[in-house]
């Protein structure tokens, strides 16, 4: 990273924005305010964009629903150019307008929504009583009141008028109609009753309902309402019609959400600037190989500028620089930690034994033909965003060692090779492996994951030894690192001279023991931690036995793929058998690899975490975030 500092007129600080932005190359710091300086003037129009895109956004995610040409899965992006994302023409004002339109009318069609419900509720209701022939509002007369409400479906009608009966003399209770529910009934009953009649009716479970707001009867209340009910549908079907009129614009409204969401970004940017009464000032991060580009554009402008290496007190933020075959991998980093900006990355040496293992752990031929052709053409054919782009193109590589393993152990959906023609051929195959069957040779399959993981655990502290050794620390590369070298090695020379590996071996473990504790002035803690750290060789074998879930998750796959294999041919060789066959064949295998691409692309990845990068990672490091375009639904075009 090279350090920007730049300073330009107030009047060139749109421009200067503008331009950083299109480079799209400069993270852009909080710049410290110099004497005489001032912070950014009080400035509202990032958050009032920020509040722009959120509505727009929102009336997109809505108003989608009313287009009348349904996009696919992978819609292809939006055409924006630099001249329209820093000033937009007519459209994007129309489309803005065209948006608020849609706000409105999605509410309003919200409300007619509520509105039919509450109507229809209403009709429901009133549908009971359509055997009342009364008008509803007549409640009362000189002399009695009426009641409209329900008792239980369980009650006895005669027994509560009875009971009734011996309070109150002048009621009568009209059953209306009944159903599941409810028995729907009309009490009438003397004026000078009514303190009394409604607690005996409460008290037998009647629910009093004001039926007295409806005019006229109870057909003649729910035929108006009938005809409110279609007027409000008549609106809702308008504002529908022309909210798919407006949905034809959400090309437009997409660009403008971009252009909003930009916009937001430039404002957020330019709060970071330091201020006089004269110039703006401002402090960023170039990626060194983008120096020269940033280089040039800067002196088209009138403005001051330097491109520095980072000072001691600085902090750059880290950007992983590897070729387009092992740059999908950096997701693996990432979903970790970033390394500390300076210290080593590991993604090409990851790469590699990420990609052995993970066809290790998958060794299908089929699967890893399916990962590699669908992922491929994914990348060439869909519109895909940048993070879900790295993870497929992660998938389509490592569907090539899937492919090689697939071959060399004989994974061909398995087994099924051998299963189809034992079962629908009648006749017996060896194996298609070109070196061995991990299905008939577990423990060999053990060995090889283990050898696997021995050098990918050799390979980190070669690292560590290399990182040691850059960066000012021979005597610890050769002590920390060096002596478990000679240790490992006189281990191996055991097999082939007893003798000379039990001297081997003995150096690198007296280099331990004295040197380990080379820090204490103690003496006897100086010994006592070289003796400790020889314990390092129990913590090694622990690391290499967690490669053993190389195997574990590679036979994983190649038995559950047999036993469908048999269940998929049990039906014999027959047209019903083969259609049964291809049906288990394709449900089975799909479920299978779902479940066993997730589970070597988690191990996978935890092997890297654990055991690789504990050996020699710096994690720490903060992600370049440079000034740049955000655009959710759009790309540029020049």
């Amino acid at each position: 990273m090279k350090k920007l500092t730049a300073a330009v007129t107030q009047g060139d600080s749109e421009h200067l924005t503008q331009v950083l932005e299109k480079l799209s190359c400069v993270e852009l710091c909080a710049t410290p305010l110099a004497d005489g300086g001032t912070a950014a003037p009080d400035d509202t129009s990032a958050e009032e964009a920020r509040l722009g895109v959120f509505r727009l956004e929102n009336t997109i995610k809505k108003l989608t629903a009313y287009r009348t040409d349904k996009p696919g899965l992978f819609p292809l992006p939006e055409r924006l150019s630099y001249s329209e994302l820093f000033e937009p023409d007519e459209w994007f004002n129309r489309a803005v307008e065209s948006a608020e339109e849609a706000d409105r009318l999605l509410y309003r069609l919200a409300e007619l929504k509520a509105e039919a419900a509450r109507i229809e509720s209403e009709i429901s209701s009133l549908e009971p009583w359509h055997a009342y022939d009364l008008p509803l509002q007549l409640d009362s007369t000189r002399q009695t009141y009426v009641f409209f409400g329900t008792f239980p479906a369980t009650s006895d009608l005669d027994d509560i008028e009875a009971r009734l009966a011996q309070h109150i003399e002048g009621f009568h209770i009209e059953r209306v109609a009944a159903d599941t529910n409810a028995h729907y009934t009309v009490v009438f009953f003397h004026i000078d009753d009514d303190a009394d009649i409604l607690a005996l009716l409460s008290q037998n479970g009647f629910v009093k309902l004001e039926l007295s707001v409806y005019t006229g009867t109870a057909r003649e209340a729910s035929a108006k309402l009938e005809r409110e009910l279609e007027n409000v549908r008549a609106e809702a079907e308008s504002v529908k019609a022309r909210l798919s009129e407006l949905a034809a614009g959400l090309s437009d409204m997409k660009r403008a959400c971009d252009i909003m969401r930009s916009k937001a970004a430039r404002a957020e940017a330019k709060q970071r600037y330091a201020h006089t009464h004269e110039t703006v000032i401002l402090i960023g991060w170039v990626p060194e190989r983008a120096a020269e580009k940033v280089r040039s554009e800067l002196d088209k402008l009138v403005c001051a500028y330097s491109l520095d290496e980072p000072g001691p007190d600085d902090d750059p933020p880290t950007l992983l620089q590897n070729s387009k075959l092992f740059s999908p991998f950096e997701t693996v980093i990432g979903m970790y930690s970033l390394p500390a900006y300076g210290t080593f990355d590991p993604t090409l040496i990851m790469s590699v034994f990420y990609f052995v293992i993970f066809g290790l752990m998958l060794g299908d031929f089929v699967y890893g033909l399916i990962l590699s052709a669908g992922g491929f053409l994914a990348l060439r054919f869909l519109h895909l965003g940048r993070g879900i782009k790295r993870l497929v193109a992660l998938f389509a590589i490592c569907g090539l060692s899937c492919m090689l393993s697939g071959v060399l152990f004989g994974g061909y959906l398995g087994d099924f090779p051998v299963v189809f023609a034992q079962n629908m051929l009648g006749i017996k195959i060896g194996s298609p492996a070109l070196w061995f069957d991990p299905m008939g040779d577990p423990v060999k399959f053990l060995i090889v994951s283990l050898v696997v993981g021995f050098i990918h655990l050799i390979a980190g502290m070669c690292i560590k030894f290399y990182v040691l050794c850059v960066t000012g620390h021979p005597i610890a590369a050769i002590f920390d690192v060096g002596s478990w070298f000679i240790i490992y090695a006189g281990i191996g020379l055991y097999f082939v001279n007893s003798t000379v590996g039990l001297i081997t071996a003995g150096t690198g473990a007296l280099m331990l023991i004295v040197s380990q504790g080379r820090d204490d002035k103690n003496p006897v803690m100086k010994l006592l931690k070289g003796i400790l750290s020889l314990y390092g060789f129990v913590n090694f074998v622990a690391d290499l036995l967690s490669y053993s879930r190389i195997m574990a998750l590679g036979m994983a796959s190649a038995v559950i793929a047999s036993v469908f294999n048999i269940l998929s041919t049990l039906a014999g060789p027959s047209i019903i058998g083969y259609i049964i066959m291809v049906v288990i064949l394709v449900v089975s295998n799909v479920i299978n690899l779902a479940i066993n691409l997730l589970g070597s692309f988690v191990h996978t990845s935890r092997l890297q975490y654990i055991e690789f990068f504990g050996k020699f990672f710096e994690d720490g490091g903060r992600p370049f975030a440079p000034l740049a375009p955000e655009l959710e639904y759009s790309e540029i075009t020049d």
